[in-house]
């Protein structure tokens, strides 16, 4: 048995990017090989035994590395004993404000473990929540404006560049959005703006994922497909919204709040996108790159859901070509 987190609080992909395989119909033999690979390159940590002693509360766990047995025993327990809906309802609600915990992964494995029905790995999942969480905050607003997105992000640029170009070196994704998050003009001009809905916030992730190619808006598209499958165990959903929005205007001034393309540029790269999965996904499978492997069943599951497949299949191209 071995952490969530490996090589000083990187996510452990392998659960994750093997799902992804076989979600994309992948040989058992492929998935075997890729898990293989990806354990001979990466130094997997041990996971430490529980204590006898540690006290199973949610409130001792949260933010607690040092306690991730222990939170996987407390989250086997609870869906053992009152069910996994009950659960998902009652936990995801105090998570949501650390949706972007571990650069996002935490989010992204629960949903995982929720498209197989896998209790077991969603145990695992929420105790790596737990133990990970970083609260960006909860909106506190008092007159908002709802706006598209592109608006939005304009309101944002103008605080975003500045805290950019100010930021401290931070190594991790999650670090530089806790960082960013604790900016009083990020908060204000955040919780000025509201987005209602969800695929609005997935057309912003696409568009700056085409747009940039960058490893940060790839998180961003990975998480916005993890929120979609989370939502229907979220009763109250514009508090959702909000931390999700709030996660992702962070995430875009961490990669230097860039203009976003047009839609004349989207059409363009539409135009010029693949067209088929085939060669792209050979390519993700091919590479043993858990990211790539990702971002193609994230890019498939969201083009289902939302169409513009041709987008999402240039937003992927751009991600590998950058590569």
């Amino acid at each position: 048995m071995v952490s969530a987190e490996w090589g000083g609080q990187l996510a452990n992909h392998l659960s994750m990017a093997a799902i992804a395989l076989d979600r994309l119909g992948a040989a058992p033999e492929t998935v075997d090989g890729f898990a293989q690979s990806y354990r001979s390159r990466h130094s997997l940590v041990p996971l430490r035994p529980p204590r006898e002693t540690a006290p199973l509360a949610l409130e001792d766990l949260f933010g607690r590395r040092d306690r991730e047995a222990e939170a996987r025993l407390f989250f086997e327990a609870e869906i053992t004993a009152r069910g996994r809906d009950w659960v998902l309802r009652t936990y995801l609600p105090l998570f949501l404000p650390g949706l972007s915990a571990s650069a996002f992964h935490p989010m992204i494995r629960t949903a995982y473990a929720l498209e197989t029905g896998d209790d077991a790995e969603l145990g695992v999942a929420l105790a790596f929540w737990a133990v990970s969480f970083g609260d960006l905050g909860r909106s506190q607003p008092s007159q908002r404006n709802e706006l598209p997105w592109r608006a939005a992000l304009a309101e944002l640029s103008l605080v975003g560049r500045p805290i950019y170009e100010a930021m401290p070196k931070l190594d991790l994704i999650f670090q530089r959005l806790e960082h960013i998050a604790q900016d009083k003009g990020f908060s204000r001009t955040v919780d000025q703006v509201v987005i209602t809905r969800l695929d609005a916030l997935a057309e912003m992730s696409l568009a700056l994922l085409a747009g940039s190619g960058d490893f940060t808006a790839l998180h961003a598209l990975t998480a916005s497909h993890a929120f979609r499958v989370i939502s229907p165990w979220i009763d109250d959903t514009q508090p959702a919204l909000d931390a999700h929005w709030r996660a992702l205007a962070a995430a875009y001034i961490s990669i230097g709040a860039p203009e976003p393309p047009s839609p004349k540029d989207l059409e363009m790269l539409r135009q010029a996108a693949p067209d088929h999965w085939q060669d792209l996904a050979e390519a993700a499978i091919a590479s043993k790159d858990d990211h790539q492997i990702k971002l193609l069943y994230s890019a498939q599951e969201e083009a289902e859901a939302y169409g513009d497949a041709p987008l999402y299949r240039a937003a992927l191209a751009v991600y590998l070509q950058r590569l």
